[in-house]
């Protein structure tokens, strides 16, 4: 095979003209700094607790709205672990006593592209549009191997 990918890239100007959307489709990617009304998630329900495979069903979600101090990380990858096993069986403890949300997204390991930011988010807080960004739990595991090597 001898077919070329096309390189698209990743700017805020490449949206300009494109038609905004309150959904978009798996797959479908909205314009960069554009954040949806809904989304697509794997959301467990506290009467759905049971094994992953029935807990976990797919879903039009409400979009989480950002506080000043948060990003918004569009998902490219995503794993999940036990952790979301536990989740969805509600055992050793139910997401839904720690939190009262109505359904629980179950992840800890994601990296993506940082999609929006928070009013109080600026550059010099080293997030911005289009940057690459891993899961909260990576980049602890970073940080910390960062300080034990530090002198």
């Amino acid at each position: 095979m001898s077919e070329v990918a096309q390189v698209i890239p990743f700017t805020p100007g490449a949206a300009a003209g494109r038609p905004v959307k309150d959904l978009y489709e798996v797959g479908e990617i909205p314009p960069l700094g554009h954040v949806p009304k809904r989304m697509y998630g794997w959301a467990i329900r506290r009467d759905r607790h049971g094994p992953p495979d029935t807990a976990m069903q797919v879903e039009v979600l409400p979009t989480p709205e950002l506080a000043p101090d948060e990003v918004l990380v569009l998902v490219m990858a995503a794993g999940v672990n036990y952790n979301g096993v536990w989740a969805a069986l509600g055992k050793p403890i139910s997401p839904f006593d720690v939190h009262k949300a109505e359904f629980h997204i179950a992840g800890s390991d994601a990296s993506g592209v940082v999609w929006a930011t928070g009013s109080k988010v600026t550059p010099i807080s080293h997030y911005r549009l289009n940057d690459a960004q891993f899961s909260p739990a990576e980049l602890e595991w970073v940080e910390d191997l960062a300080r034990s090597l530090s002198p």
